[in-house]
């Protein structure tokens, strides 16, 4: 249970930053939250899914999934989604402070 309460904590900025896309102004800000949220949402959906249903881990390596057709998958994926959930610490403010920026700008010029 603690592994889904911890991913779910992960998941959590980016549904907010799908959710609040709806609200900005700039047309460029909405679309970097949502395309920052989704490209996070899937990153961390899919750590969760390799975690549950394979053997190893994103450091390991995948050695064998339940379902058979996924170990090539998570062996294939394991790399990128290493690189994305580190990454997911420092590009996730990034995004948000980007898209915050553009939002200022756009709300100034009326």
């Amino acid at each position: 249970m603690t592994g889904l309460s911890t991913i779910l904590a992960f998941m959590a900025p980016c549904i907010a930053a799908i959710g609040i896309a709806r609200f900005a102004q700039s047309r460029i800000a909405k679309r970097i939250l949502i395309a920052g949220g989704l490209f996070f949402l899937i990153v961390m959906l899919l750590t969760f899914i390799f975690g549950q249903q394979c053997i190893g881990g994103l450091l390991q390596g995948f050695s064998e999934c339940k379902p058979a057709m996924l170990t090539p998958l998570a062996q294939t994926l394991a790399s990128p989604l290493l690189i994305s959930f580190v990454g997911y610490t420092v590009a996730g403010p990034a995004i948000l402070l980007a898209a915050a920026l553009f939002e200022i700008l756009k709300r100034r010029a009326g």
